[in-house]
């Protein structure tokens, strides 16, 4: 008999009851997908928030969810815009499987990988995630039954590609890269400010009903812009953003939580293996192989907390720590500007992890007798420049709905700016915390580190800054 493929419903506690594709159902019921009820959304912010243990699982069918919803609005406010069933269906499945890659504890992940000087970013994971998830469960027929180009959905996921040339618009709807704004953000903001009691002052659906595709000012592309009026909605969009990294995401306690993890995992790189494909992999190895990261979720926490193996270990001994609530003390907090004369730096995320990791060897290697970690906690909009500058908004439209006839608002963000109590904050500011990994004479160590940063900082920073 042949198998009869339908939707399926699931009842979601943000979205409530979604329907998703019999392709995207064939894809969560594999051990791989599967994975991600295992990945904390927030890693190791549950320790601070107790109710944060939100998982990749959820958020990623949502994710699904919200790009079939912006499909559908776009078809709807621009009906003559043709948006094939295949191209939608590969748009949705982008959003189920854009966190596929995702390694113990989400982003924590990228930082333990980081200190072990492996460069990795969990999009490419997930693409080479999603590859592998198709080959072992033969899925190859179903997606050539429904028409979908697994190498489309991967460069929907990427945010990028040339596979739809004449329709880039689709690439910004998981992973936008003009401006910021996705059903990604759209959904983990709406997940996590539930999860951590957080009020969130933002509602997606205004700009579902107001969005159109508008002719780029400067690219001349077709891109995703916004009914100029929707400013004050996008703008909520960012602050929400900006509050929930400075509330939550990068609070001070979730910085070190995560520094005492990255410590524990960084002890045990050696000693926890991965066996895939008959060889054996160390855990900052098994990325290389996606048999052996499919084994991979915030399990090994308990396996280096409670196996035998890892008696008496490194790694055991941190983790009791964070259990005894026995964390590393703050030595020294400061702002970049203030080792800097001049404004806190555009320095890229990746520059930055590697400046506080520089940061982190001189300190060990300048004032012995102590062991250092260190993080930086960055607070902004998501960019060094106004996000609402990158967005293209539009006029009220004529009876004419074709995207070719919409007139371009060039100064909705400046009339935002006049009815506003005050503008959209876009400083760059970026903190740098020092924590010893013992409490001795905290009072003097601060000192010697604030001596040790004014003098070093400045040329680690300035290997790292854009060349102006």
């Amino acid at each position: 008999m042949t198998e009869v493929m339908t939707e399926k419903v699931f009842n979601d506690s943000v979205h409530g009851h979604i329907r998703l594709h019999p392709l995207c159902v064939k894809i969560i019921d594999t051990l791989q997908f599967q994975r991600l009820r295992n990945l904390k959304q927030l890693g190791t912010t549950y320790l601070v928030f107790p109710a944060a243990c939100g998982k990749r699982f959820e958020h990623s069918l949502g994710v699904a969810y919200l790009a079939g919803q912006m499909v559908e609005a776009l078809r709807s406010n621009c009906p003559e815009v043709q948006i094939l069933p295949e191209e939608k269906l590969s748009v949705e499945i982008a959003g189920l499987c854009h966190d596929l890659g995702h390694g113990p504890f989400s982003h924590l992940w990228e930082h333990f990988l980081n200190d072990c000087d492996v460069k990795w970013r969990h999009e490419d994971c997930s693409v080479s995630m999603l590859k592998h998830l198709v080959k072992e469960n033969h899925l190859e027929s179903e997606f050539k039954r429904y028409n979908v180009n697994i190498d489309l959905v991967a460069e929907l996921i990427l945010g990028e590609g040339q596979r739809l040339p004449n329709k880039q618009y689709l690439y910004q709807i998981v992973n936008n890269k003009l401006n910021d704004i996705d059903v990604d953000k759209w959904d983990y903001f709406l997940r996590d400010g539930k999860q951590l009691n957080i009020s969130i002052s933002f509602d997606y659906r205004r700009l579902l009903t107001f969005c159109r595709l508008v002719k780029s000012p400067i690219t001349g592309d077709y891109v995703i812009g916004f009914r100029n009026k929707e400013a004050v909605t996008i703008n909520d969009m960012f602050r929400v953003r900006a509050d929930l990294h400075l509330r939550a995401y990068q609070h001070q306690v979730v910085k070190v939580l995560e520094l005492m993890f990255v410590d524990a995992f960084v002890a045990a790189k050696d000693d926890y293996t991965v066996n895939a494909d008959g060889k054996t992999f160390k855990l900052h190895e098994a990325q290389e192989n996606m048999n052996a990261m499919s084994k991979l979720s915030d399990h090994i926490h308990h396996v280096l907390l409670y196996d035998s193996r890892f008696d008496n270990h490194p790694a055991r001994n941190i983790l009791q720590r964070i259990s005894r609530r026995q964390l590393y003390p703050l030595v020294h907090r400061f702002n970049i500007n203030e080792i800097l004369s001049e404004s806190a730096p555009n320095i890229k995320k990746d520059a930055l992890a590697y400046t506080v990791r520089d940061l982190r060897k001189v300190l060990n290697d300048k004032i012995p007798g102590h062991k250092f970690s260190a993080d930086a906690l960055r607070l902004d909009f998501g960019s060094h420049i106004n996000p609402l500058s990158k967005v293209v908004f539009f006029k009220k439209p004529s009876s004419s709905r074709h995207p070719a006839d919409l007139e371009v608002d060039h100064h909705a963000v400046d009339e935002l700016s006049k009815i506003l109590p005050c503008q959209l904050n876009t400083g760059n500011k970026i903190e740098i915390l020092v924590f010893a990994e013992e409490a001795k004479d905290l009072q003097s160590l601060s000192t010697e580190v604030s001596q040790a940063c004014q003098q070093y900082l400045p040329d680690i920073l300035r290997k790292y800054m854009p060349s102006s």
